[in-house]
């Protein structure tokens, strides 16, 4: 299916939901069509982010949220609006990653208002929040992000998991390029080639114990830190089958998304270096350029 049939089909289902909440439903059929007309807005916006069609997410993002507030109060107002908040920040972090980091604390701040409900959506706001603080500050807590990886895994959350995973080796290892490029040592091959085995392995290790194969985005992640992990270990058309595989499973999302990987692909042969990605980062032929959507 196209993005923009998504867009079409949301006001759809919003419009039919919408009617259907005006014949005065029971109790539970209100339930199960609100959350219809719930997601309906969140899939438009996340889309349009995708599209790189800012304006009109924040559009859909404000008049979602001032819904929310219209039919509801206090922590109710808090838990509904939480995802939302999280999504939007999680599509606008790549023009404005400082925005994202605070509206990615104030997602989280929301979602504690009711613990037990949203467990899982606590624990993945925590990563967002770690990966924004390295894309925004070059730093991150490493034990926090191996913690909630382990918790994610030990609630069979395998999807969650191995994102968090890639996410954590994905800062580890921009952290590494940053602290050798500072000291002087843009390539060092003895810490790169323990740094690139050790994610090897346990990204293997994950996938032969849990049985799970990427799909989707989650090797749309996978295949994006591997071409760097591959371009540097000297398995060159790995990582060009990998910088493919990206640019193809993107081709259908809004330009800044192709042109990164695009530059990925065509500068493979230079890379030295590793950063994330966001509007106001620099494309010299020389780093691959993470993407900072990295959820």
């Amino acid at each position: 299916m196209k993005l923009d049939k998504i867009i079409d089909d949301s006001y759809i289902i919003q419009m039919n939901a919408e009617r259907l909440i005006q014949t005065g439903l029971v109790e539970e059929d209100f339930k199960r069509i609100y959350k219809a007309k719930d997601t309906s807005f969140n899939r438009r916006m996340v889309t349009q982010l995708l599209l790189d069609q800012y304006e009109e997410a924040e559009k859909t993002y404000k008049m979602r949220l001032s819904l929310i507030a219209s039919e509801t109060t206090g922590d109710v107002f808090k838990s509904n609006a939480a995802t939302l908040i999280m999504d939007y920040a999680r599509g606008i972090c790549f023009i404005n990653p400082q925005k994202a980091l605070c509206l990615m604390q104030k997602a989280l701040e929301f979602f504690l208002c009711r613990e037990q409900e949203h467990l899982r959506r606590i624990m993945l706001c925590k990563i967002d929040l770690i990966v924004l603080q390295s894309i925004v500050d070059e730093k991150f807590d490493r034990t926090l992000l191996r913690l909630l990886t382990e918790n994610l895994l030990k609630r069979q959350y395998y999807s969650e998991s191995f994102k968090s995973l890639l996410k954590y080796y994905a800062c580890k290892i921009i952290e590494s390029s940053k602290f050798l490029e500072k000291t002087g040592r843009i390539k060092n091959e003895k810490i790169g080639n323990i740094l690139f085995d050790e994610a090897n392995k346990e990204i293997y290790t994950y996938l032969l114990e849990t049985g799970m194969t990427p799909t989707k985005r989650e090797k749309f992640l996978y295949d994006n830190l591997m071409i760097y992990i591959n371009s540097q270990s000297g398995n060159l058309q790995e990582a060009l089958k990998c910088a493919e595989d990206v640019c193809e499973f993107i081709s259908p999302a809004g330009e800044s998304y192709r042109l990164i990987a695009e530059h990925n692909l065509n500068n493979i042969k230079n890379i030295k270096k590793i950063s994330w990605c966001t509007i106001n980062t620099l494309r010299n032929p020389d780093v691959f350029l993470l993407d900072c959507r990295f959820w």
